[in-house]
């Protein structure tokens, strides 16, 4: 992918000057619609659609890390957190902001959409767990537990707190926790599987 930039803003001789922001035109079939980026603290850049580029250069912006070592853009205001893709986005009390990528810092509209607690959880891509039950190697796909006293089945298939089955192999556990998922979230599903069929119910 080739990019090229220029400058939104020139920087100011002060102590408070604004962020540097590019406006950035990729070329290459993965590149990404137009769009405008600054550099944040802690070596990360955050990338937002051109119409968003004066919000980006109207502040200085930082990087916080939630506990999963996600970055996110955010900024000081009068004491409070203000985070970039709830000010674009306008999410307001319990409203949560999903990025559809799972690239907290690409902050382009088409990426960003409201979400319930739920729906965000759902788009979580599944984390290592650990536990004396499961043999050392096994990696579990997301949405399915492992019971070692079942000796034929001993894969769950487990969407919402609801059971969907037990199965010989984590593979037919994972579809059946797919298949459940889009049912139960639709687009906000993220699956072990991105068969063709099961993505055309997701979208």
């Amino acid at each position: 992918m080739t990019k090229t930039t220029k400058r939104l803003n020139e920087p100011k001789p002060t102590s408070q000057r604004k962020p540097e922001v590019f406006l950035c035109a990729c070329v290459g079939s993965d590149a990404p619609e137009q769009h405008a980026w600054t550099n944040l603290t802690k070596g990360f850049v955050t990338f937002v659609s051109i119409e968003d580029a004066d919000l980006l250069a109207a502040h200085c912006w930082s990087t916080s890390c939630n506990r999963s070592g996600t970055p996110y853009a955010i900024r000081n205001a009068r004491g409070d957190s203000v985070l970039l893709h709830r000010a674009i986005t306008g999410a307001v009390g319990s409203t949560q902001v999903d990025h559809r990528n799972h690239d907290g810092l690409d902050n382009t509209r088409p990426n960003l959409r409201p979400a319930t607690p739920a729906q965000n959880s759902a788009n979580h891509r599944p984390g290592k767990r650990t536990s004396p039950h499961i043999p050392e190697g096994m990696v579990l796909p997301k949405g399915v537990s492992y019971m070692p006293n079942r000796k034929t089945k001993p894969f769950r298939a487990i969407v919402a707190r609801k059971f969907f089955g037990c199965f010989a192999t984590a593979e037919e556990a994972a579809r059946a926790y797919d298949k459940a998922a889009v049912e139960q979230w639709g687009e906000y599903a993220w699956l072990n599987y991105r068969d063709q069929p099961l993505l055309a119910a997701a979208e």
